[in-house]
């Protein structure tokens, strides 16, 4: 391990430790929100759908009066369905914002279940680490074992050797 790695604590097996680091978890990503939602950023249209201003006052005939009162009231039901419309879009914003509250949700759920799952996985991996170290341990154990009682073995075999020859 150079200079470098030891201060940094760089090692062959930093992989997994790089991998994990990455995200895609940024604020504009995150506050970006519905597709067509408003932000401070947002050019909103801030002037209003008017009916024409009248400057000065003005005289009008029986003919204009009537066509202005049959506008009036042609003007009054389509602001009627103007407030409808957006007040049945209101709701399908509202409900929209259900959906992705339980949406955002769910997907916590799964996150929580796959750092659970993960953790278990790990905790798994720990043990069978430590299980190559007692086997490995009994191995050598076994083996030294092995070695010494084929000696004692062969001792004792070139012993009897001896006494029949």
């Amino acid at each position: 391990m150079g200079f470098y790695d030891s201060i940094t604590r760089s090692t062959s097996r930093s992989g997994a430790a790089t991998k994990y680091d990455q995200h895609s978890v940024t604020a504009p990503d995150v506050l970006n929100g519905m597709a067509d939602g408003i932000r401070p950023d947002s050019n909103i249209q801030w002037t209003v759908d008017s009916p024409e201003m009248i400057a000065t006052p003005r005289t009008a005939t029986v003919e204009e009066a009537e066509k202005e009162e049959l506008e009036a009231i042609e003007y009054s039901n389509n602001v009627a369905n103007g407030v409808r419309f957006m007040k049945a879009r209101a709701k399908k914003v509202k409900e929209n914002v259900k959906l992705a509250v339980a949406h955002r949700g769910y997907l916590g759920t799964v996150v929580k279940a796959g750092v659970a799952i993960a953790g278990a996985n790990k905790a798994l991996a720990d043990k069978l680490q430590d299980a190559r170290a007692a086997y490995a341990g009994m191995g050598h154990s076994l083996d030294q074992k092995t070695q010494t009682i084929d000696h004692k073995v062969e001792t004792i075999k070139a012993r009897f050797q001896q006494r029949r020859g």
